[in-house]
């Protein structure tokens, strides 16, 4: 056990690096299980299978230095192959990010060529240093094209940027050797052992980069889901909140509104004349073409300065916010020419009636909402006669209705 005892400080680097990078590669996986996620990824696939291909190498260089394993040459082309797989799958992992093909052929032809001239080497030379050489210089490559790959990554977040740079650091790390080599510098048997604790601590790096990474895409992950959570949320608040017959909100968005109304504008209390009748004597649907019609033109005319609501079966309202009742008259009564016109197109004629009324410091908008409902009701009495099929009672009814939802006392006028 001597001579192996003599040879642990050299297996220093590589116990460390091995440890780090397995301790780096549990936390991605763990990250991931976390949020909910596959283990594995491209990024995590990488960083697995250089763990297994330094575990590898470890293993057998101390069982070879206790004597216990023999030397075996497919363990220098596992070892080539396992980082050179790494370096695919960071590839991998960085043109997916731009929607590319993960693997293209020209690529992986270039990484089983690297395996084969790394099993051409050991063969035939046999000395580590010419095998290492054939080794790095295709990994450095490889890793040279992945930071390459880093820098046309449309994500430009930290954890992006921290692989990029830490590829192409390693890239260089790997590929100076062979570089200097060929230009005739001569390097001591020790240096590669020295030399892999830089190894070691670009490793570690990219490691963390990677873990960088993975949480970057978790937030950006949880950023979309709560972009779609909050979609969801204001989609349901827009079906709960909008008329869906008539597309325009709707009395539980009047009685919000209205519990906080404007300090300074104008309130329109608005029915659609004779909707019992029309449903009487053509159909339901013909009453609900009406009251899209009548919705559809008030919203045309009164939505652009106010906000027009459905506030019961056939009952509208408007607020206005800075506006003066000669103008909510102006737009009501454009609205109600333009229905006129809009005759050709219904089952039966639509009308309105309304009742129009102004708040300020003087008139509380409660006050102003009833007295708009007093003269619509005056105006819809005026009409009378010619809506035989309106009930008196369902009128007052609806209004003592709405009033008691805005929690306000109705004045009945006096007929």
């Amino acid at each position: 056990m001597a001579p192996l005892a003599s040879q642990l400080v050299g297996f220093l680097s590589m116990f460390l690096q091995l440890g780090v990078l397995a301790l780096l590669t549990v936390l991605a996986m763990l990250v991931r299980t976390s949020l909910g996620r596959r283990k594995y990824d491209f990024w995590t696939l990488g960083l697995a299978l250089n763990t297994a291909a330094l575990a590898i190498l470890a293993l057998f260089a101390v069982g070879n230095s206790a004597g216990r394993l023999p030397a075996l040459p497919v363990i220098s082309i596992v070892y080539a192959a396992l980082e050179d797989a790494g370096a695919l799958a960071f590839i991998a992992a960085l043109r997916r990010r731009r929607a590319a093909d993960a693997f293209p052929p020209a690529l992986v032809a270039a990484a089983l060529a690297a395996v084969a001239a790394v099993t051409v080497a050991t063969f035939r030379a046999g000395a580590f240093f010419d095998v290492y050489r054939i080794h790095a210089t295709t990994l450095a490559l490889l890793l040279g094209y992945a930071a390459f790959e880093g820098l046309r990554a449309p994500s430009r977040g930290l954890g992006t940027r921290l692989t990029t740079v830490a590829l192409a650091a390693l890239a260089l790390d790997y590929g100076h050797f062979p570089l200097l080599a060929m230009l005739g510098v001569h390097f001591e048997p020790t240096y590669l052992g020295l030399e892999s604790y830089v190894t070691v601590v670009f490793d570690v790096a990219l490691g963390v980069a990677i873990v960088v990474h993975t949480t970057d895409g978790a937030r950006a992950e949880l950023e979309r889901r709560n972009e779609a959570l909050a979609e969801a949320q204001r989609a349901l608040r827009n079906a709960a909140y909008t008329d869906a017959l008539c597309g325009v909100p709707n009395r539980m968005a009047f009685l919000e509104r209205i519990a906080n109304p404007p300090r300074l504008g104008t309130v329109a209390m608005i029915d659609l004349d004779g909707l019992k009748a029309i449903n009487d004597q053509f159909g339901h649907a013909a009453g609900d073409l009406a009251l899209e019609v009548v919705a559809r033109s008030l919203r045309d005319h009164c939505g652009q300065r106010g906000t027009v609501y459905r506030v019961g079966g056939d009952e509208f309202a408007a607020i206005w916010e800075h506006c003066d009742p000669e103008s909510a008259r102006a737009m009501l009564g454009a609205a109600e020419k333009d229905l006129a016109i809009l005759e050709v197109d219904t089952v039966a004629p639509a009308r309105i009636s309304w009742g129009v009324a102004r708040f300020d410091a003087d008139t509380p908008f409660m006050d102003a909402l009833v007295a708009a409902d007093v003269q619509l009701y005056d105006g819809r009495g005026a009409r009378r006669e010619d809506l035989p099929g309106i009930a008196t009672s369902a009128i007052m009814a609806e209004r003592t209705q709405i009033a008691a939802d805005a929690s306000i006392t109705p004045r009945n006028p006096a007929r």
